[in-house]
C-alpha cells in the first residue's frame, strides 16, 4: 500500500491500497488528486496503477508492461503519463 503523510504535522492522514510493493509514485501536478503508482505485483508482474488520493473510487489498473515498473511521471498538465520498466528495457506514454 502507499501511506499518505503531512509533512507539516509529520503524521500518516490516509493510505491507498496497492497490490505488491511499491516502488514509484507520482502525484498529479496539476491538483495532486491522482497519484501513480508502479512497482512490482505478486509473482514478479508489473503493478501499475492510478489512485484516487481522496480515496472516492476505485484504482485504474494499467496493462502494459510485463516486469516491474521502476519509474512513473506525469506530463506538466497532468495529462499523460509516462512509465519504464528496466527489465524490458521500455518506457511507455498514456494519454
Amino acid at each position: 500500500g502507499v501511506d499518505l503523510v503531512d509533512l507539516t504535522a509529520l503524521r500518516v492522514v490516509g493510505e491507498r491500497s496497492a497490490p505488491g510493493d511499491v516502488s514509484a509514485v507520482a502525484f498529479s501536478p496539476t491538483d495532486g488528486a491522482r497519484l501513480l503508482v508502479g512497482g512490482a505485483a505478486p509473482g514478479g508482474r508489473a503493478l501499475l496503477q492510478v489512485l484516487d488520493v481522496a480515496g472516492r473510487s476505485a484504482a485504474l489498473d494499467l496493462q502494459g508492461h510485463t516486469v516491474p515498473v521502476s519509474h512513473v511521471a506525469w506530463s506538466p498538465d497532468g495529462g499523460k503519463a509516462l512509465t519504464c520498466a528496466f527489465g524490458e528495457r521500455s518506457a511507455l506514454l498514456w494519454d
